[in-house]
């Protein structure tokens, strides 16, 4: 019996002897895993971290980037009463955009009446004279020029604007006493080109050339046949910011000096110049 005691309590030892260091390898194991997991936690946070980062600093530069460009601008493309309006870059215009606001420009500039234009059937039927608006000039008084030409002009830019009504539309105008009914213009295009870019030394400066071809046609006299007077000109164009458009239908479009201005430069281009050529000149 001492001897299965002794045996027995020995064979215990020795398993608890056994247990002991499986715990102490399981202990030595569990722990190794942990700092496994651990390192392994810390490279995905460096992973997540340096990810960040990089997003971070795409953000910035895209940002930068679009603070640096210039806004875009939202200009008129094509005429005719409705507004279709696109967006554009800064100063960039289409071919099409610049030809129409030429052509549109000019028709108002030198079509010439006595009548305002009629905007409802009673007017049509009963035409309103036009009152004229007078302008600035140099030592000559009474200087009238026709309310939608005034109101075209604001197409014209401030440095040239003066000089071409004052000394070349008014007087015209006035000789041909358009406001007293003797003498009616109409502007008649025939051919237009396609805008020639000018170069600038000013990077945000955008400039053109269009050679347009056109006739007046004039007349005097209900009973005479009208007369076709040539009109070939180089028309200079320059882009612009256009103004905001105001609520037109609080205003009156066609005096309101904000309504006239913001219509007039809608297309975000204004006229900074006009020569004559031969027609010659086309075919060089």
């Amino acid at each position: 019996m001492l001897y299965f005691l002794t045996h027995l309590m020995a064979d215990s030892n020795h398993l608890s002897v056994l247990n002991l260091k499986k715990r102490s390898g399981k202990a030595g194991s569990d722990r190794e895993q942990e700092k496994n997991f651990a390192a392994l936690c810390a490279l995905v946070a460096l992973g997540v971290s340096t990810g960040g980062l990089i997003v971070s600093i795409l953000t910035l530069n895209a940002a930068n980037t679009i603070a640096n460009k210039p806004m875009p601008t939202l200009v008129q493309t094509v005429n005719g009463k409705t507004m279709e309006i696109k967006a554009f870059d800064g100063k960039v215009r289409s071919d099409r955009a610049i030809q129409d606001f030429t052509v549109k420009t000019l028709t108002n500039l030198f079509t010439w009446r006595v009548y305002l234009i009629p905007t409802n059937q009673d007017e049509m039927r009963s035409p309103k004279a036009d009152p004229g608006v007078a302008i600035e000039s140099d030592g000559t008084a009474n200087l009238k020029l026709p309310s939608p030409v005034w109101a075209a002009s604001f197409a014209i830019s401030d440095d040239f604007r003066k000089d071409f009504l004052g000394k070349q539309l008014a007087p015209l105008i006035t000789t041909l006493k358009v406001l007293q009914g003797s003498s009616e213009v109409a502007f008649v295009p025939v051919s237009i080109q396609d805008p020639i870019e000018i170069k600038t030394n000013k990077p945000d400066e955008k400039l053109w050339k269009v050679k347009i071809v056109a006739n007046l046609a004039v007349r005097t006299a209900l009973n005479v046949p009208e007369t076709l007077v040539p009109f070939n000109k180089d028309v200079y164009i320059r882009a612009v910011i256009p103004p905001i458009m105001p609520d037109v239908s609080r205003l009156d479009p066609k005096t309101d000096l904000q309504a006239v201005t913001a219509i007039a430069r809608s297309a975000g281009l204004e006229i900074y110049g006009m020569e004559d050529f031969s027609k010659e000149d086309l075919i060089k």
